[in-house]
């Protein structure tokens, strides 16, 4: 190693101290923020831009560009084959309109029926935001017929907030400041939805775009132990969650693009990332709280142990909430 790559080690880590404090204050107010999302994603989105994105533009100017750049990384997560004679059958794809999950159903839509888009809206990501992924619908109905898609754009707000915020403070005390996690809360729902809408439908098969990249150190909604427990619980109202055939797969979009389903091939972390699919304020400053705290505080494997045990202790609320919306025929 370079002696200058050293001394931008050095000042690098000179900085982390007080970045790490910085964002203990930051999550200390979102926890005692008004239980309501709105400001919640306020407050995020502003420090998000304020705070986390200068922050890591002045650690690309500080560290050597191999430390900053993205490698491209492989899962080797052992998948189930995909089900067979699926021809007449209906699939619910729970979709972003990102490369990940218009691949999941471009896979999907070669082997069922018909493909219901599930697209969710909330205070993070309003419904104007999430009707981007009509775009993506609009490559995949291109590709594949647009009498294949079924697309739906529901609210999740309501159902959200009333998770998230249930046993607020009692919770904490159980997972400290991962409590605060509303990505959490906003997985759970989606999935809540998603079942609900089967058994309305009669719909036996259900996946998403999920994938190892950010489900190795970050995304609860992305882990692979988590995923296995979302299957268990799809089994126990008679459905089969399929757990996304491109899981290990890191570039969605240049197989998008191969599979001439998207135009472009490098879409992932670039100007083109947003085209199709909404940001959340909430979950990017979250995210950058787990980089920023939780790794240097706990280490980097400290979420892969606290997200299964958090995802086993909401476990009932989850299922009594299911089981409210299905006895009332809700979505």
């Amino acid at each position: 190693m370079k002696f200058a790559d050293i001394v931008r080690r050095i000042i690098w880590l000179s900085i982390v101290p007080f970045r790490t404090i910085a964002i203990f204050i930051l999550l200390t107010v979102f926890y005692s923020l008004p239980r309501t999302m709105n400001i919640r994603e306020r407050y995020c989105r502003f420090w998000y831009h304020n705070f986390f994105v200068r922050l890591n533009y002045l650690r690309k100017r500080i560290l050597p560009a191999y430390v900053t750049v993205r490698k491209r990384t492989h899962g080797n997560y052992q998948l189930e084959p995909l089900p067979k004679n699926t021809e007449n059958e209906d699939i619910v794809v729970r979709f972003s309109g990102g490369p990940d999950s218009t691949l999941a159903s471009a896979i999907m839509a070669e082997r069922f029926r018909k493909v219901h888009l599930l697209t969710f809206g909330h205070a993070g990501s309003p419904l104007k935001s999430v009707a981007k992924s009509k775009i993506a619908v609009g490559y995949l109905s291109k590709k594949y017929g647009s009498d294949k898609f079924i697309h739906k754009i529901y609210s999740l707000e309501e159902l959200r907030s009333k998770f998230y915020f249930k046993d607020y403070f009692v919770d904490f005390l159980k997972f400290g400041f991962y409590r605060s996690n509303a990505c959490a809360a906003c997985y759970f729902s989606q999935h809540m939805k998603v079942i609900s809408y089967c058994k309305k439908y009669g719909i036996r098969y259900a996946t998403d775009g999920i994938t190892h990249v950010r489900g190795n150190y970050v995304a609860l909604s992305q882990m692979f132990t988590v995923a296995q427990g979302m299957k268990k619980l799809y089994n126990e109202y008679g459905l089969h969650y399929i757990i996304n055939p491109s899981y290990n797969l890191d570039r969605s979009d240049h197989e998008l693009y191969a599979r001439g389903i998207m135009p472009i091939k490098d879409i992932k972390f670039t100007e083109h990332h947003h085209e199709t699919q909404s940001s959340c304020g909430i979950g990017r400053f979250l995210v950058e709280c787990a980089k920023g705290y939780y790794f240097v505080i706990h280490g980097r494997s400290c979420l892969r142990k606290i997200a299964p045990r958090y995802f086993q202790y909401k476990y009932k609320i989850f299922k009594q909430l299911i089981d409210d919306k299905i006895s009332s025929r809700g979505i």
